[in-house]
């Protein structure tokens, strides 16, 4: 099976944050704005690796049934968007096979992504994490 050609991992600045292993600290699900479903005790560990590609995994708290979520392909920063897009090849959920785009913000060791505001009903995931050092 012939592998896709990756997409460049590094904007044309050099942005080479992303790159490393990054923890889980907090899911949060927005609703008009309002915090609606707070995700406490999920895990989960995001990589970006320098050739481009990267990889997620999310699991559900201890004792419950929520599903299980990871995904993993090439990876590209449009830096003037704000945005980083995850081109996914596979997911466990089949929903996620597809182009991922996240809003991302950088605060010291820690690194915020968002989903665009569903314009249908104005609801938002915010996933923050923290850098694996």
């Amino acid at each position: 099976m012939q592998q896709p050609e990756a997409k460049a991992a590094k904007t044309s600045r050099g942005d080479t944050r992303f790159i490393g292993a990054w923890k889980l600290l907090s899911l949060e699900r927005y609703s008009g704005g309002k915090l609606v479903a707070p995700h406490a005790g999920q895990t989960g560990i995001l990589m970006y690796d320098a050739s481009g590609w990267m990889s997620v995994q999310i699991t559900p708290p201890p004792g419950q049934s929520a599903i299980y979520n990871a995904y993993f392909g090439p990876y590209e920063v449009k830096e003037n968007e704000g945005a980083v897009i995850h081109h996914v090849e596979a997911a466990a959920n089949p929903a996620f096979a597809t182009k991922q785009v996240r809003y991302f913000a950088f605060e010291g060791k820690r690194l915020s992504l968002s989903t665009s505001p569903n314009a249908d009903a104005d609801q938002q995931t915010v996933l923050v994490w923290d850098r694996i050092e």
